[in-house]
């Protein structure tokens, strides 16, 4: 058997990062222990040797005896509180920790520790407390660190940045960085945290959080580019290819355009999450067979009904689309994309489609559909213009002139400077003979855009039909002038 002296020669070499293994330490403490079973000492380092290798039910029978022989000692109970941690017995951990205060009350590293486990299962206050009283002992930035965890878990975003200045005073800790730029990017001070990540990333590269979330912000700011290349950087270097990873590439290539990238990673996220109806609606965006687009929103909606998103792109297709669209989702047919999907921005602005003149008996059971879709959508709370604009459009095509007035009504008064809604509120206005309500809805979209000849010929059309020619001729005038050939010929008629 070795000396004793050389045994503990080994077993501090190795505590110093020396290569020798920890099996090879236990060996030598269980030689050691044996020739003296009451040196708590030799128990505690077999523990903390136990502990590194995960062996923690025998980690603790060791300590749990060292603590027996040597019940003062506070180093022991960290010990053993960090062990109960480790396996996830929070509670018995505390009591270790409150065990080694009470032998060191003032010790501020243990109450660090203490908070941190307070914390951890959600005893805010007491963990608070704990920080205020190590903090009377000592600037550690750890403490200003962890409380403003503490904060940022109450959504206190102000107060958390406070205590991680503090903490970034005290020691420009990458931890801190990371943690304050995520502060700023939850109080959307965006270019701050762009500024704490840059910083972090300059220090190191290879930091996948830092660079997640410089990708994330670059999304958020329509800065799609770069976006692309921090996320396409995590890939391809393996440092956080997880799924949100991919669904941050996935998005950047959809809003650049890059339908084709966008769908292959979208079909990765599918694969690996069949039951996920978001990556199913994404899909559906990048889809070059419009009847593939169809199916996936109909998926989507299989797995979550009441998603209004969902609802009403599903309107937009069942009814907005060509007649051949029509046939393609009855029938089955391959049909390759026209205008679907839109680019991604104007696709996700939600803006109604462009009307289309098609036979309606093409499409009307569709029609039928959409307008269940997108009436669900509005019911369970889509109380936006663009829902109600896009209803008043099925409406039309299903020859529901009077609710399709209703619903551009709706849709004027949440968006009153959309010139849009009002022409085609006017528009029906006029069909029922309400002349002066179609009048003031004409002069309306008129004033947010008085360039648009439709708008001008329409009101001046309007202002013959009542009477009003001089009006009416200063209206067809003005549109002729921007090139308006419907203009010059009403002029010629009715302006001599």
């Amino acid at each position: 058997m070795k000396s004793k002296l050389l045994s503990l020669f080994i077993i501090f070499i190795s505590i110093l990062g020396c290569k020798t293994e920890r099996t090879d330490i236990i060996t030598i403490l269980d030689d050691l222990i044996k020739t003296e079973p009451s040196n708590s000492y030799y128990l505690y380092l077999r523990s903390e040797a136990h502990a590194h290798q995960e062996n923690y039910s025998q980690s603790l029978i060791d300590i749990d005896q060292a603590i027996i022989i040597e019940p003062d000692s506070s180093h022991y109970h960290i010990l053993k509180a960090e062990i109960l941690s480790s396996i996830g017995k929070h509670d018995e951990a505390i009591k270790s920790f409150k065990n080694a205060l009470r032998n060191e009350p003032n010790q501020s590293q243990y109450l660090y520790y203490l908070a941190k486990e307070l914390f951890y299962i959600g005893q805010n206050d007491s963990a608070q407390k704990s920080i205020e009283k190590a903090l009377n002992l000592s600037e550690n930035p750890n403490l200003y660190a962890l409380r403003a965890e503490i904060f940022l878990s109450q959504n206190k975003i102000n107060e958390a940045i406070q205590d991680l200045n503090t903490a970034l005073d005290i020691s420009n800790n990458i931890d801190f960085l990371y943690t304050r730029a995520s502060a700023y990017t939850t109080n959307e001070q965006y270019e701050l945290a762009l500024s704490d990540l840059n910083h972090i990333l300059e220090k190191n590269k290879s930091h996948s959080d830092a660079l997640f979330l410089r990708a994330l912000i670059y999304l958020n700011q329509d800065n799609y580019e770069t976006a692309h290349l921090d996320f396409n950087a995590l890939l391809s270097s393996k440092l956080k290819n997880n799924e949100d990873v991919i669904l941050g590439s996935a998005l950047a290539n959809l809003y650049l355009g890059n339908l084709e990238v966008a769908n292959l990673k979208l079909n990765k996220l599918i694969r690996l999450k069949p039951e996920e109806a978001y990556f199913k609606y994404l899909r559906s965006m990048t889809q070059p067979v419009i009847c593939d687009a169809y199916d996936d929103l109909s998926k989507s909606l299989d797995i979550d009904p009441e998603n209004v998103k969902y609802l009403y792109h599903r309107s937009t297709l069942e009814c907005s689309q060509s007649k051949s669209t029509v046939a393609c989702i009855n029938a089955g047919s391959v049909i390759k994309r026209t205008a679907w999907p839109p680019s991604a921005p104007q696709f996700w602005s939600n803006e109604p489609p462009i009307e289309r003149e098609i036979p309606r008996s093409s499409f009307r059971p569709l029609c039928s559909d959409a307008l269940k879709d997108i009436s669900l959508a509005i019911e369970l709370g889509l109380n936006s213009a663009h829902a109600f604009a896009l209803r008043g459009n099925i409406r039309k095509k299903l020859d529901d002139y009077r609710g399709a007035m209703i619903d551009y009504l709706e849709a004027t008064q949440i968006e009153p400077h959309n010139d849009e809604y009002f022409y085609q509120l006017a528009r029906l206005q006029e069909r029922f003979g309400e002349n002066i309500s179609a009048l003031s809805s004409y002069t309306k979209a008129i004033s947010i855009d008085n360039r648009n000849t439709s708008y001008l010929v329409s009101r001046g059309s309007l202002r013959l039909k009542i009477g009003h020619t001089q009006a009416a001729c200063e209206d067809l005038r003005k549109a002729s002038e921007l090139g308006d050939t419907r203009a010059i010929r009403l002029i010629s008629n009715q302006c001599n």
